[in-house]
């Protein structure tokens, strides 16, 4: 028996009730929950937090930290110095 309060069944059935306006509002409530992994550059890892979520016509639309701290990727030296060491192995 499990202890969450909404079964598997039951939170399905409401996931088809919901409007993409409530289901944005729904993630918006515990975005600070969710964060998303980017991908890979090089041996470096990249993930950020999600910082809000919000629709763009049809679809949900969800916007990271990480990409809105930076202007310029190229000023992030954490993804500059991934793709470095991954441009390095390639050529091994």
């Amino acid at each position: 028996m499990s202890n969450n309060k909404y079964e598997a069944d039951n939170i399905y059935e409401l996931s088809n009730q919901l409007s993409i306006d409530d289901m944005v509002k729904l993630i918006n409530c515990f975005s600070s929950n969710i964060s998303a992994f980017i991908g890979s550059a090089g041996n470096h890892q990249i993930d950020s937090e999600l910082e809000f979520a919000c629709t763009n016509g049809h679809s949900i639309q969800l916007n990271l930290q990480s990409v809105d701290e930076y202007e310029d990727l190229k000023d992030w030296e954490f993804l500059m110095e991934g793709l470095k060491k991954g441009e390095k192995n390639e050529s091994n």
